[in-house]
């Protein structure tokens, strides 16, 4: 049986959530951790926490490729993916098709050509762990992600 279409979108755009989280972090200057002994990996993640905490805005340009067992070759897809601090997460995909992914205050909104379909992400609790974590990430919020995850720096 064949998953279902709004399945595999919606992790095609957690997918593309967690890339900005990575570009985001890319795009940060980094000199202190740099400079950082590496017996010393607190103190560095502390040092990235608070350059990332300081970041209020991100964007970046991407090029993904999702690979599906039913096609001989993967989809292509490109755009911009855009992060303004506190909460609030873009994706714009300008080719093949233009669509648009917005996470902006707890309210996941998807347009694809005319259409508009917006979620509460209240409504979806097992993915507020996911969703915390990748505002935590961007925000710097080393407290967050120690309480969702065991940090490993």
């Amino acid at each position: 049986m064949r998953p279902s279409r709004r399945r595999s979108n919606a992790r095609s755009r957690l997918t593309c959530i967690v890339i900005l989280c990575v570009v985001a972090m890319r795009s940060a200057t980094l000199p202190v951790c740099a400079q950082a002994q590496p017996g010393d990996a607190a103190a560095a993640l502390d040092q990235l926490m608070t350059l990332l905490a300081q970041r209020r805005h991100g964007e970046a340009d991407f090029q993904e490729l999702k690979y599906v067992a039913l096609l001989d070759r993967p989809i292509e897809s490109s755009g911009l993916l855009i992060y303004d601090a506190p909460d609030h997460l873009e994706e714009r995909i300008v080719r093949p098709h233009p669509q648009t992914a917005v996470l902006d205050h707890g309210v996941l909104t998807l347009r694809i050509g005319k259409r508009e379909r917006s979620v509460a992400l209240a409504q979806y609790p097992q993915l507020a762990p996911l969703i915390d974590s990748i505002r935590a990430l961007l925000a710097g919020d080393r407290g967050t992600l120690e309480h969702q995850f065991k940090l490993n720096f």
